[in-house]
């Protein structure tokens, strides 16, 4: 039989070995919790997703989703989005109309959404004129004025900060062609109304709207290629009052209207009008 010392050398012998099978209360917290907009492994916290976050001059920009993921989820997408972002690269900008520029980018990693500047010289007071979401590498910029150059940056942004500005671009917004002067009607044929106008600089062509009271219910007849300031609308009732309007047209869109014409189409007289064959 063992004396009480050996059984108590034996207990506690088990005893060390069965504490070593346990995990003590702080490892089991940290097997089980989670990094809810923290860097793992830091004790710096992210902005919580709709936060607001602002760009070097103070003003607000577009917010991206936080990184929520486990402390052991160490992907290379949530690594990517702790990390600035790239800057755009492939930035273009096109005139769309005389008051319109649409821009375009290539898209980047580790961004959560883009940021649009706009300069008049291209070096100073820079303003933000369009915010867009993950992966949206497009924008117009309108209500401009027209025959003006507008020059563009891109920022590239993410819970952890804007990116550097993309490189500079600028556009030159088209001007709309003046309205058609000198606009005439007459009816050359109970069926038929002829218009001329006089021509426009920088115009492609002509549309002609036509009317029967003057006000609503316009309608394109018919258009004209560059330079052609003549046309002839046929097929209409006799005898019948019609308004015209003439728009010239070009790249930028269409000019002002012209002033409206009236004009109504002569009579059919028996003459006219067909002789029936005899049977």
């Amino acid at each position: 039989m063992a004396s009480p010392d050996a059984r108590q050398a034996v207990a506690s012998a088990f005893g060390t070995v069965a504490r070593g099978l346990r995990l003590a209360p702080s490892e089991t917290r940290a097997e089980s919790s989670t990094a809810t907009g923290t860097d793992p492994g830091s004790s710096s916290s992210f902005p919580s997703a709709g936060g607001s976050y602002r760009n070097s001059h103070g003003a607000p920009i577009a917010i991206g989703t936080p990184f929520t993921g486990s402390a052991s989820d160490d992907s290379a997408a949530h690594a990517s989005h702790r990390t600035v972002p790239a800057s755009p690269a492939t930035v273009t900008a096109v005139p769309v109309s005389s008051s319109s520029v649409g821009l375009d980018w290539t898209d980047v990693q580790g961004e959560t959404g883009y940021r649009v500047e706009r300069s008049q010289d291209g070096s100073t007071g820079w303003v933000t004129v369009a915010i867009r979401d993950h992966n949206v590498t497009s924008a117009l910029d309108s209500e401009l004025l027209a025959g003006t150059t507008y020059y563009y940056r891109i920022f590239a942004t993410n819970v952890v900060r804007e990116s550097d500005p993309s490189g500079v671009v600028s556009a030159t917004t088209s001007v709309d062609p003046a309205s058609p002067t000198t606009v005439t009607a007459s009816s050359s044929s109970p069926t038929q109304v002829d218009l001329t106008w006089t021509d426009v600089a920088d115009e492609t062509g002509y549309r002609v709207e036509r009317s029967y009271d003057g006000v609503t219910g316009w309608m394109t007849v018919g258009t004209t290629g560059k330079d052609v300031t003549t046309f002839s609308d046929t097929g209409l009732p006799p005898s019948t009052t019609v308004y015209y309007r003439v728009f010239a047209t070009n790249a930028g869109g269409d000019s002002a209207p012209s002033d409206v014409v009236r004009v109504t189409t002569t009579f059919e007289t028996p003459s006219d009008v067909p002789a029936e064959s005899s049977p």
